[in-house]
């Protein structure tokens, strides 16, 4: 019973890191937000990739990060208005310049 409460934490933590994760880009003054930098695959891919020889708790949290980043990605695809900010930004600094 105590693995499969680790078992759910792990997931649930995973996930709840993975929804605020792509977020983070309004902390950090030169990422426009939806900036590629966050809003992409890397953090969920990066996470699975470290901890694949980890033990199975670490795996799950990382498939929870995973599974949550996609969801959180998913819902920025349909913004209530397509205007601004509703496109990623690929550029890495605050410039009026991004594409």
């Amino acid at each position: 019973m105590r693995t499969l409460a680790v078992f759910v934490l792990a997931l649930l933590g995973g996930a709840a890191l993975g929804l605020c994760l792509p977020d983070t880009d309004f902390i950090f003054f030169f990422l426009r937000h939806r900036s590629v930098v966050t809003h992409s695959v890397l953090f969920g891919v990066l996470a699975l990739y470290l901890v694949r020889d980890r033990e199975q708790w670490f795996r799950l949290g990382a498939a929870g990060l995973a599974l949550a980043l996609a969801v959180h990605l998913s819902f920025d695809m349909f913004p209530v208005n397509w205007y601004g900010s509703a496109l990623l930004y690929v550029c890495l600094l605050y410039t009026s310049r991004c594409v």
